[in-house]
């Protein structure tokens, strides 16, 4: 039997129980139950502005973090290159760094440190740029965009990919049309597959005579078959 935790309502529910009908059967469960109404028309107020502050605040503080590198717990080296970080900000942007990190018998836990040989010093400064400010400079992001995109994508940063795909699909031109199309077969990337074709189509009168397409088909007959067969259709 649920018992109410208020007097009245106990001495309340003592005499309903004497006056009950007698037909109640021996071994029945009584249950008292107390219903609260909350009115459809109330509603919960939000202070979006307090909101916002509390997460520019937090922003602000990372940024801090990243500029003084107060406290950092973990190396990354790329040749002569250390770079000073926290693990907390590299396991909370990648769940590679966090499994690395729950895993303490890796080598790389236990001493602390994390020797890079894909990527330039430049492009992991990035990275971790990006992972303490939620940004990277448009100059940087656009001269480093296909490598950034292969770091990200090993250590599964999912939003910097979008951000490089977006980029490299709006950037296509016949110097780098033979890396683009090997991004797109290696990383499965339908738009920039799509951006390819596209761009076959509007340059086709001088980019099928270049030298830079010629080479491309040398290399890839198979997949320039498969372009142009798209293409024809597109266009």
């Amino acid at each position: 039997m649920y018992e109410s935790t208020s007097t009245t309502s106990k001495s309340q529910n003592s005499k309903h129980c004497s006056s009950l009908p007698s037909f109640l059967f021996p071994g029945s469960v009584l249950l008292y139950c107390e219903v609260e109404f909350v009115p459809q028309n109330i509603k919960c107020e939000y202070n979006y502005d307090q909101i916002a502050n509390s997460q520019v605040e937090e922003r602000n503080l990372i940024r801090e973090l990243f500029m003084d590198r107060t406290l950092t717990d973990f190396v990354i080296k790329i040749g002569d290159v250390k770079i000073n970080v926290h693990r907390c900000i590299l396991a909370q942007n990648s769940s590679v760094f966090l499994t690395m990190f729950e895993q303490t018998d890796m080598i790389e836990a236990k001493n602390g440190e994390l020797e890079i040989t894909d990527s330039s010093p430049e492009c992991f400064q990035a990275l971790i740029e990006y992972f303490y400010l939620g940004q990277i400079s448009s100059n940087i992001l656009e001269n480093n965009v296909d490598d950034l995109y292969a770091i990200a994508h090993k250590y599964e940063v999912h939003s910097l990919m979008d951000k490089c795909e977006i980029i490299m699909a709006s950037s296509i031109d016949e110097t780098n049309f033979a890396r683009r199309c090997s991004y797109s077969q290696l990383y499965n990337l339908i738009a920039i597959e799509k951006a390819c074709i596209k761009y076959i189509v509007a340059s086709r009168k001088n980019f099928l005579d270049s030298n830079e397409w010629k080479e491309f088909k040398t290399k890839n007959k198979d997949f320039a078959n498969h372009l142009m067969e798209l293409a024809l259709k597109t266009g």
